[in-house]
């Protein structure tokens, strides 16, 4: 959803691509030992896609060495993580994601060298609880009979977007809009809802005699997450503005929440 008056936000935020530990020679009880020294120049990086093609925004990643955890994380909104400075040999990457199976395949990482690696994730034919979920949450079965079915799940995410557009300036309404844990992606870095509608609240937005709308929208569903890709037109003052954008949803308790949102502004138009 497109907030404009946030990308110019100065959040001094420190983020680092990916966390990785620092590795030292050390022995478990199987006798498995983790590599001694790091490559800065070797690496993996992984596109999450499903059995369409479609990339898997927030999907689990876990890397391991001889079942020590090397690092972890989640993909971004277009599907993508890496995993840089790693020493070379044979990794197994563990990849999850609710709504789909897990996928678990061994990658060699060669030294001086970047792997790049595609996982097709399966959609699950059935939700089971996970006994040993590790850096994965848990789903339960009993979630599953309140789920939406697929087209009703899209009217909705379609009507939400809709009520987005309309008070998107307005931190009140969008208390509800956004989950807890709900991540803007802008210019200046990531910001959580609590900093953008804190923001929002300091910085009323001054009423404008615009026309906004909707184009090209792409409405996927995956169980109880929800994506949606599209257009918003803007046009003020004689010109035209239209901004790229990706919201990711996720159903709980009976209805669906924003959890990431990016956008792209496209050149302007007169």
């Amino acid at each position: 959803m497109v907030l404009d008056k946030l990308l110019g936000i100065g959040f001094a935020l420190s983020l680092p691509f990916v966390l990785l530990p620092s590795f030292a020679t050390s022995q478990d009880n199987a006798g498995a030992s983790l590599p001694a020294t790091l490559n800065s120049n070797s690496g993996i990086e992984l596109t999450v896609v499903d059995s369409t093609g479609a990339v898997i925004p927030e999907a689990h990643i876990l890397l391991k060495f001889d079942e020590h955890i090397a690092a972890q994380g989640s993909t971004t909104l277009y599907g993508q993580y890496q995993f840089r400075g790693l020493t070379p040999g044979i990794y197994k990457v563990v990849v999850g994601h609710p709504g789909f199976r897990d996928s678990s395949q061994s990658v060699t990482i060669s030294a001086q060298k970047v792997t790049f690696k595609k996982v097709t994730l399966q959609i699950a034919e059935k939700r089971v609880l996970v006994s040993n979920p590790g850096p994965f949450l848990p789903v339960s079965t009993a979630a599953t009979p309140s789920l939406p079915l697929p087209e009703q799940a899209r009217q909705q995410l379609l009507a939400l977007e809709n009520h987005w557009l309309k008070v998107e300036d307005n931190p009140d309404e969008l208390e509800s809009i956004l989950a807890p844990d709900f991540l803007h992606v802008v210019g200046a870095g990531i910001i959580t809802k609590d900093e953008q509608l804190s923001f929002m609240r300091k910085h009323p937005a001054s009423k404008q005699n615009s026309e906004k709308y909707f184009e090209n929208m792409h409405v996927r569903v995956y169980g109880n997450v929800g994506i949606v890709n599209g257009v918003v037109v803007a046009k003020e003052d004689g010109a035209t503005r239209r901004t790229l954008f990706t919201d990711v949803f996720a159903y709980r308790e009976g209805k669906w929440q924003a959890v990431g949102a990016q956008e792209l502004p496209l050149p302007e138009t007169k």
